[in-house]
């Protein structure tokens, strides 16, 4: 059979309608992801954080330090030391190491947009006195003031990465406030029957 003009443009163009839909294109498979285009940070040659907005909270309470139990018939002082380390979670799971372009750039943006300081992790130490009742059981409960931004990243390359010049990527990162007044408290409990047998009946336990 003779193959007119008509019929060969038709067939060229069935043939691309079937490449297109069974061979993906190079662009989307070299598409970077959220974490690819913060961890650049690094490699371009400008990378701006304009920070959208910041937010501080109370983060959870959890229990810090062991217990300090008063076996003894009257109310006691006991002293009751405690290290707590807080760190920080991001939403593109990026992991933050020393000197990385990524954070710094974040941190300045902070600074320079609300007067705080940006800290990726803090641990609070210190030691606080509690007042226990007898035959009590007294522990601290410790709740770490938090701060969150949001905000989006703008990265400048001179040679094209990944197909372009330019590149922007929402952030968000939440993570500790330091020198914040933190939500310590004191509570205490009856000693059970087994803390009264392996605590307060040991050799030299008053």
């Amino acid at each position: 059979m003779k193959t007119t003009p008509r019929r060969l443009t038709a067939l060229l163009g069935l043939t691309s309608a079937i490449l297109a839909l069974t061979v993906p294109t190079a662009a989307a498979d070299d598409e970077p992801t959220p974490r690819e285009i913060i961890e650049a940070c690094d490699a371009a040659d400008r990378c701006i954080f304009h920070v959208r907005g910041r937010q501080t909270f109370p983060g959870e309470t959890h229990r810090v330090g062991g217990f300090a139990y008063n076996c003894a018939s009257r109310a006691q002082s006991q002293s009751l030391s405690w290290s707590d380390m807080t760190g920080h979670t991001n939403t593109v799971g990026v992991i933050v190491r020393m000197g990385m372009k990524f954070a710094k750039t974040l941190e300045a943006g902070v600074e320079n947009g609300y007067q705080h300081s940006w800290m990726w992790t803090h641990t609070e130490t210190r030691t606080d006195s509690l007042w226990i009742g007898p035959f009590r059981a007294g522990w601290i409960e410790h709740a770490p003031t938090m701060q969150r931004v949001d905000g989006t990243y703008e990265l400048h390359f001179k040679r094209k990465w990944r197909g372009h010049h330019i590149w922007y990527q929402e952030f968000s990162a939440t993570a500790p406030l330091a020198d914040a007044q933190d939500s310590v408290t004191f509570h205490d409990r009856w000693i059970s029957s087994k803390e009264m047998r392996d605590v307060c009946r040991r050799p030299g336990r008053r």
